[in-house]
């Protein structure tokens, strides 16, 4: 019979008294020491909101997610503010799709059966796009109308 020695790692005393600075502080599970904290204080800063209408810019990066279902994100960096927005669409492609429809706009053929690497496609185009602000219990946001979303020559 093999018999297994269990070492228990006790916490040196000053660690104990950092962990209970760092629950302080309304950090629950400690994992890091005091000294590593991140500052607590944050500046205010003023928003930087687009009015409704049309705008120019360039895609920076296309990203794909599947919470809560699955996504394509398409990040717009705005030509004047130089903010960047995210138009998002279902990710399915046939020509009735959304994201079909965008790739179309941009070219693409959609043939049934084919594979598009729409990161490679759409990255680092200039477009041009309709912006509409809506107003939810969360506050207000800057909202990218998927089918306005055209090329610019």
């Amino acid at each position: 019979m093999i018999k297994y020695l269990w070492k228990k790692k006790i916490a040196k005393r000053k660690q104990v008294m950092d962990n209970k600075k760092l629950y302080d502080y309304g950090i629950k599970d400690p994992v890091k020491k005091l000294n590593e904290v991140v500052e607590m204080e944050i500046k205010a800063e003023k928003a930087i909101k687009l009015e409704d209408g049309k705008y120019s810019g360039e895609i920076t990066d296309v990203e794909f997610r599947e919470e809560p279902f699955a996504y394509t994100d398409i990040l717009i960096k705005e030509n004047k503010s130089k903010l960047v927005l995210k138009c998002g669409v279902p990710t399915k492609i046939t020509e009735d799709t959304q994201l079909g429809m965008l790739l179309e706009n941009f070219g693409v053929k959609i043939e049934v059966g084919k594979r598009y690497d729409v990161q490679d496609l759409l990255t680092g185009k200039k477009v041009e796009f309709m912006v509409i602000n809506k107003k939810t219990e969360k506050g207000s946001f800057c909202n990218i109308i998927p089918t306005s979303l055209k090329p610019t020559k």
